[in-house]
């Protein structure tokens, strides 16, 4: 798949996520072709959407959550008003994050 192809089908699962009302923490199927995000989409969301954050000067637990927002709106997830700890992080497409 190329640049544009990646783009356009991560895009289409993004809006549905969006569309969808759901938050991370609500299971998606591994089978939902509409709202599973298979991995090769997912890592090229995440690196488009993340590329150029700068969390310099933060102290961990905002660098944690300052990514944990920038994931959600990535994503197309509503970011919530406080993270709860669940394992992994984002149940919905079963990834957690890990902030240095």
């Amino acid at each position: 798949m190329n640049s544009d192809e990646n783009r356009s089908q991560a895009g289409r699962y993004v809006q549905a996520i969006t569309e969808s009302g759901f938050s991370i923490y609500d299971a998606v199927d591994r089978n939902d072709p509409v709202l599973w995000i298979p991995a090769p989409e997912l890592e090229y969301l995440l690196n488009d959407g993340m590329v150029g954050i700068s969390l310099k000067g933060l102290p961990l637990r905002t660098r944690s959550k300052v990514v944990k927002e920038y994931i959600c709106t990535t994503l197309g997830y509503p970011v919530p008003t406080g993270f709860r700890r669940t394992h992994p992080r984002f149940v919905g497409q079963m990834f957690d994050t890990y902030v240095q």
